[in-house]
Formats: C-alpha cells, sequence, structure tokens
C-alpha cells in the first residue's frame, strides 16, 4: 500500500505529487541524496533514515513505527551515538566515524 495520506491530500491541494507522479519516499531520497547542504549526522544514522525513509513511507503507520523503532534499534549500540551524546553535553561539533 503506498502511503495513503498524499492521495488524500492531493485533492485539497495540502501536498501535491508532480507531473511525474513522485511519491514522498522518492522525493525525500531525492532531497538527503542531492542536497548541497552537507550533513553533520553521522554515515550510521544517515544511512538508518533513508531505511525508515524509503520502507516506512510505503507501510501503515503502525508498521512505519515499528520500522523507525527497528532502525533506532541499529543506532543504540554505536560508538557514533555516544559520540553525539557526548560532543552535544560538551556543546561541541561531533567527530563521527561510521562505527
Amino acid at each position: 500500500m503506498l502511503f495513503d495520506a498524499l492521495d488524500l491530500a492531493n485533492p485539497w491541494g495540502i501536498l501535491a505529487c508532480d507531473r511525474d507522479g513522485w511519491r514522498l519516499s522518492t522525493l525525500l531520497n531525492e532531497v538527503l541524496r542531492s542536497s548541497n547542504f552537507h550533513f553533520a549526522q553521522g554515515p550510521i544514522a544517515i544511512r538508518v533514515a533513508k531505511t525508515a525513509i524509503r520502507f516506512g513511507s510505503e507501510m501503515s503507520l503502525d508498521c512505519g513505527l515499528v520500522m523507525e523503532q527497528q532502525c533506532y534499534a541499529q543506532i543504540v549500540p554505536t560508538q557514533d551515538r555516544l559520540e553525539g551524546l557526548q560532543a552535544f553535553a560538551e556543546k561541541r561539533t561531533p567527530s563521527y566515524k561510521g562505527e
């Protein structure tokens, strides 16, 4: 089931797909891929976020939330997560290593 909210929002003009019929997951992946902004987030978090966007947007809300929890569970044991928390506490820019 493709993200039903898009289909419901389009007739009201709240959210419109472009003329090529891009869906939310495609649009968000393109933004993440082609943005000129350099993400400060770690590579593990970016990979997991892309997975959650790609697959979660094509699921029901309940299944999407389960997917989000599963993705976050992959980040919890990483050194990058600990580095991010420590850098935040020390008010400095994190130095992620992809571990």
